[in-house]
């Protein structure tokens, strides 16, 4: 065994091993161990983690495991039952060691610098978690259970693949920070966020839409060339297509060129000229929401809660999915909630990242309402 690492196991309670050229965690930790609090052990070439972790190690808190080759975790790590920050950043990880959900008591996790293509949802178990940074990896898509983390407050998705957020993130009542820089985002979830956070979209060359709600939010490094949309310009020349993945697209001519906009999945855009009335169970969806679940969201994000199990039980599966996941839009007339059935109008933005601006209508009498209000103003 070696003697410096046992004296620094024996009178230390955070441990500095960085840098080392370790190829394994020293096995001296699981003899003189029980006491460590901290360890930092970047910067080595750590290819596994040794079992009897979990066991050796019950006071453990921080763990800073950056810059080596791992790419899983053992079973045993799940007995870490006082671990909060975890850093796994620039490793070979694929994708989240399914043991990570066991650590409940996790307020930071960092993944980083990985090749991580999807997140589980299992993320959801991970109610304390405060900071998640999954930057720097391939992920597409967030799951929609990420809305469990109901203590997130920074939370950093930049330089992924991501192609949109879920609605459901958007009910995050604590998230204070959003980097979702450099993706492929087509839009921006179009109810605002209720906890009002500092989004960063920077460099997602693909967003050409933002709804009229979600534009007043607190973005920042856009460009902007004046006011951030023009409502008495509307795009009136636009129809509906299918595109090749079998997504609803709103194809705009405008300034000569044509643009594809792929619009959120499961809403439905009928044209100004349909008379059409919603389904039954979209005004039972616009109905519930309103009264169980949060009866004014923009005005009080304190408001916002998960349907209690009870209620649960007298709601059909169906109703009782949707909301959970949240409306898609919300008119910008009379303010309801749309979870299915929308009219649409689309007018310019005077973003330059984002071209186009949707406002999203419950009915056809409020779309004339709005067009009215928007040809006189």
């Amino acid at each position: 065994m070696d003697q410096e690492l046992i004296n620094d196991l024996k009178s230390k309670q955070i441990l500095h091993w960085n840098a080392r050229n370790f190829l394994a965690l020293p096995s001296e930790l699981s003899i003189f161990g029980s006491g460590v609090t901290e360890i930092y052990i970047r910067w080595n070439n750590i290819h596994n983690l040794p079992a009897w972790m979990g066991h050796s190690l019950p006071s453990l808190t921080n763990l800073y495991l950056e810059f080596n080759k791992l790419s899983d975790l053992p079973a045993e790590f799940s007995l870490l039952k006082n671990l909060k920050v975890l850093h796994l950043d620039s490793n070979n990880f694929s994708t989240v060691p399914a043991v990570v959900f066991q650590l409940h008591s996790l307020e930071c996790l960092n993944l980083s610098r990985n090749v991580i293509e999807w997140l589980p949802v299992e993320i959801g178990a991970l109610k304390n978690l405060e900071h998640l940074d999954l930057s720097n990896n391939w992920l597409q898509f967030l799951p929609l259970e990420i809305y469990h983390c109901g203590k997130l407050r920074n939370l950093f998705l930049n330089d992924n693949k991501l192609l949109y957020l879920p609605r459901t993130i958007t009910q995050l009542t604590a998230l204070e920070h959003l980097n979702a820089a450099s993706n492929m985002l087509h839009f921006l979830p179009p109810v605002p966020f209720c906890s009002k956070p500092i989004i960063d979209i920077s460099h997602n060359y693909k967003l050409n839409w933002c709804s009229m709600q979600a534009l007043n939010q607190k973005l920042v490094n856009v460009n902007f060339t004046g006011e951030e949309c023009d409502l008495s310009k509307s795009c009136t020349g636009w129809t509906l297509i299918q595109c090749d993945n079998g997504q609803q697209c709103i194809e705009v001519v405008c300034s000569g060129t044509t643009q594809n906009i792929f619009l959120p999945l499961g809403l439905h855009i009928c044209n100004m000229m349909e008379s059409k009335i919603p389904s039954l169970l979209e005004l039972t969806q616009r109905i519930a929401y309103k009264t169980v679940i949060m009866p004014n969201p923009l005005e009080d994000s304190a408001n916002s809660m998960e349907i209690d199990q009870d209620t649960n039980i007298n709601l059909p599966i169906e109703i009782y999915k949707s909301l959970i996941l949240g409306p898609a839009a919300i008119c910008f007339v009379c303010q309801s909630r749309i979870f299915q059935h929308s009219y649409c109008s689309v007018a310019h933005s005077h973003i330059l990242q984002i071209p186009h601006c949707l406002v999203f209508l419950c009915s056809r009498s409020c779309a004339i309402n709005y067009f009215n209000f928007s040809c006189n103003d």
